[in-house]
């Protein structure tokens, strides 16, 4: 019976206990092999954006009527969002460490085509992942002196970031959206949005659940009949079902208690502080991307989620210490 509770996620977890092997291939031997198939993801995100915005252009005619809906993307739009932001940094991180000039342009421009298409896509865990990242590495600058670059990028994210609020619909809605969502939870009011009502919720029943739970936990096999039962005592009214905690830190604490998110903590915050990731920009920014995603999102919980952070991570570090 507990093999086929556990079944779903040992599915999703348990493929990856090989994988840090994989990474001592030669496949990963050397730097220069790295920086290739960090070009090839760079170049995979950039064609499948371009085919979404053309997506999004032909379906909505005239363009001022799309407003943030759910648009076309090769995997769920959220985790999506979080290849597009680390993909932004990626490019720039080839920019400086490729020669050839032609290259250099098309990066440039794919960087700064991939900023706008976020604005243009609007998910919020990519948009707080991208500008976290960029206000840290811009603050690790300006207390190191290295200044060159940052007047120059720093200039054009305000620029794309107040047109994308003036010109782009989809992003100036969700602004307002995220606005009149944080007002209500602040003045207790009931939040009106669906999304971020089932969201606030869905954390403060995995707060809940967890606390009730605190040495023993409930287990994975459990978190979604705990959830949904405290959905059905405390929100009777709503259509909330089958929402998981929408925190990657709460749903570790629902499941496996306060020894499991101590565990899960010190295990995502141990390589930057191991490894010195904060002195490589590209390392850093993967990692503050993910961690907002964790605060906002259960990230780990779904394949292509768990997937791309350990590869990425794996490869990172790998780079780090070849």
């Amino acid at each position: 019976m507990c093999y086929f509770i556990l079944k779903p996620f040992l599915r999703i977890y348990l493929p990856f206990l090989i994988l840090p092997f994989a990474f001592t291939a030669p496949l990963f031997s050397n730097r220069r092999e790295i920086v290739q198939w960090l070009l090839l993801f760079h170049a995979i995100v950039v064609v499948t954006a371009i085919i979404s915005t053309a997506t999004i252009f032909l379906t909505y005619k005239p363009f001022e009527s799309f407003t943030g809906e759910l648009v076309t993307t090769p995997v769920n739009h959220v985790r999506y969002s979080l290849m597009v932001s680390c993909s932004i940094f990626t490019g720039r991180y080839l920019f400086n460490n490729i020669q050839q000039h032609h290259l250099k342009i098309i990066l440039a421009g794919s960087v700064l085509f991939l900023i706008v298409y976020l604005h243009l896509l609007s998910v919020r865990s990519g948009l707080l992942g991208f500008y976290f990242s960029a206000a840290f590495i811009g603050l690790r600058k300006i207390v190191v002196g290295n200044l060159r670059q940052l007047p120059i990028a720093g200039s054009l994210i305000a620029i794309i970031c107040f047109c994308s609020y003036a010109f782009l619909p989809s992003f100036r809605n969700k602004v307002s959206t995220t606005q009149r969502s944080v007002q209500q939870l602040l003045q207790s009011y009931c939040i009106e949005n669906p999304s971020d009502f089932g969201r606030v919720k869905s954390i403060e029943a995995g707060i809940q659940i967890g606390a009730s739970n605190f040495w023993t936990s409930v287990g994975l096999g459990d978190v979604r009949n705990e959830v949904n039962r405290y959905y059905h005592h405390c929100c009777p009214d709503s259509a909330l079902n089958d929402i998981l905690p929408h925190n990657q830190f709460v749903f570790a604490f629902t499941a496996t208690g306060l020894l499991g998110l101590l565990l899960f903590s010190f295990a995502v915050v141990y390589p930057i502080f191991c490894y010195r990731l904060w002195k490589d920009d590209l390392a850093i920014g993967f990692n503050i991307i993910l961690l907002a995603s964790f605060l906002f999102d259960h990230t780990l919980e779904t394949q292509i989620g768990i997937s791309f952070y350990l590869f990425f991570q794996g490869l990172l570090l790998r780079h780090r210490c070849p």
